[in-house]
């Protein structure tokens, strides 16, 4: 069959001279060749603008702006605006893909009839690799997608705009745009938003997009102070998500509610990180006033925390005890800067 689709592929970037030639040269060498390449340069303070000019002198199909640095959804937006191909491709400027994935996603969905194609991570770490997908291979409403992944539904999988393949005249006819006042699950709202306006999901597992967990890792390492703030934002987003797909009439949200249940509690563990900024008294006031909902405690006493020890901050939180609730994730924290311990740790609390 010849297909005569463009799909084009945004790569927002910043200051990633160190991986931008591996990730432009995945593209240009794509095994399907009708490719719109819209290099974004977000103000870069390194190399990475010299790198974008050199590489579209090689490749007439990619296109370079250079702006002022805006964040990574305003790079995305202006990639979108400036899109001319019928499919739209996400590439992070730190990662890099297969030569045949945009020809798998572009057979997929036209080939399945799909407004969506989702494929699985590769998270590649320092000494490891590991792959995840979503739970069921298939062609599915939109509905049926989501009850059969009702438990990650706001996972990376979900929300990576990576790992997907989008029409361009949906995202445009809706005017679908990542938010560039939160910098925290923009990602995720970009794809709740485009899920509800489509009919048909495929998803597969038969190819993943090349995730650089180590940059990826090093670049979240830095403390935020609206950790609750965001988490917040994430699950009153996903409950609205559910609710307008009328969700709540055919499934049980206790999977939602076990998933937001942890992470509300890993961060409690969160502000009390070696590198917090929060003195005692902030953090003490912070849990007080997040914890003060009487729902948001049913919850969590109602939901399954995993790893295990998070059941030990929460009663300590419940209870407010918070200099033993100190204590306790000053010793974690000494312990995961061992890595050797941190190792043994893992493994006897099957943390993950």
């Amino acid at each position: 069959m010849l297909i005569n689709k463009t799909i084009s592929v945004i790569v927002p970037i910043f200051n990633s001279e160190k991986h931008l030639y591996k990730c432009i040269r995945s593209i240009i060498n794509q095994t399907y060749s009708l490719l719109d390449i819209i290099l974004i340069n977000d103000g870069s303070t390194d190399n990475s603008g010299k790198i974008c000019d050199e590489m579209r002198k090689v490749d007439k199909r990619i296109r370079v702006v250079h702006s002022k640095n805006n964040g990574v959804s305003s790079a995305r937006n202006l990639g979108i605006d400036m899109a001319r191909g019928e499919f739209i491709k996400f590439v992070d400027s730190d990662d890099f893909i297969n030569p045949d994935l945009c020809e798998n996603l572009l057979n997929d969905i036209l080939k399945e009839d799909a407004d969506l194609v989702i494929c699985g991570l590769k998270f590649l770490h320092e000494h490891s690799t590991k792959v995840k997908n979503v739970k069921v291979d298939g062609l599915f409403s939109l509905n049926h997608f989501i009850r059969e992944n009702i438990d990650r539904i706001s996972n990376i999988i979900i929300g990576s705009p990576c790992n997907k393949l989008y029409k361009a005249s949906i995202i445009k006819e809706r005017n679908i745009l990542f938010d560039t006042d939160i910098n925290y699950a923009e990602d995720l709202l970009f794809n709740y938003r485009y899920l509800g306006a489509i009919n048909k999901v495929f998803s597969t597992s038969n190819y993943s997009y090349n995730y650089n967990r180590i940059v990826k890792n090093s670049l979240a390492q830095k403390f935020r102070e609206d950790c609750f703030e965001s988490s917040n934002l994430m699950y009153s987003q996903t409950i609205s998500f559910l609710d307008r797909q009328k969700m709540n009439k055919l499934i049980d949200y206790s999977a939602v509610y076990n998933r937001f249940s942890t992470l509300f509690v890993s961060q409690i563990e969160y502000i009390y990180r070696s590198d917090s900024t929060l003195s005692r008294k902030q953090r003490e006031l912070l849990i007080e006033k997040e914890f003060s909902d009487p729902q948001k405690i049913t919850m969590i006493n109602n939901s399954k925390l995993r790893p295990f020890h998070l059941n030990f901050i929460w009663f300590l939180t419940k209870r407010r005890l918070y200099t033993i609730l100190s204590i306790f994730c000053r010793i974690k924290n000494s312990i995961k800067e061992n890595q050797t311990i941190f190792n043994l740790y893992k493994k006897v609390f099957k943390e993950v």
